[in-house]
């Protein structure tokens, strides 16, 4: 994937910075990335940014808007992947207070429902091969070790994820 960079639009994005990434080939062949960059965003209206891919693969790309972070609020990440039902961004004690993110990329060869039942951003399939993405995000202490977790019920699931520590003002 590449870096996102603005395409139009009156607010005005700062430098992108690619923070965390983690990509995997499953039992299945299917190739799983996800990815979490932070830029500052200024100016008030419509912001259109553009995403590209250095490979011939499909990517669908989710964006999440968070006021009063920190200047550079990227703390710490941690990567998982696995081909269990019980999916997991594993431990991440973040320094400072501020949110903790979960990124999750999916590969079932069934429809794929998820415990808790997070935001998924995109779910595609034809009953044979499914692709799904969650994202969980949580208001977190500074000193505190988290774990998001989430179980999936689908069949022979592929998946990786991301846990990504952001520092508040």
């Amino acid at each position: 994937m590449t870096t996102p960079s603005q395409a139009s639009g009156l607010a005005t994005i700062g430098t992108v910075s690619p923070d965390c990434s983690c990509t995997y080939n499953t039992t299945g062949s299917s190739y799983l990335g996800v990815f979490c960059f932070t830029a500052p965003i200024t100016g008030t209206g419509s912001l259109n940014m553009t995403v590209g891919s250095s490979t011939a693969v499909a990517w669908t790309v989710g964006f999440s808007e968070f006021a009063n972070m920190a200047a550079n609020p990227y703390q710490a990440s941690v990567t998982y992947h696995g081909s269990t039902n019980a999916e997991s961004t594993g431990n991440i004690t973040p320094t400072y207070n501020g949110i903790v993110i979960e990124v999750t990329a999916d590969s079932s060869l069934a429809s794929i429902s998820y415990t808790p039942s997070d935001t998924i951003i995109f779910s595609q399939g034809d009953g044979l091969d499914n692709e799904t993405g969650t994202a969980q995000f949580k208001v977190v202490n500074g000193g505190t070790q988290y774990n998001l977790i989430e179980t999936a019920s689908g069949t022979a699931i592929d998946w990786i994820s991301i846990g990504a520590a952001y520092k508040a003002l």
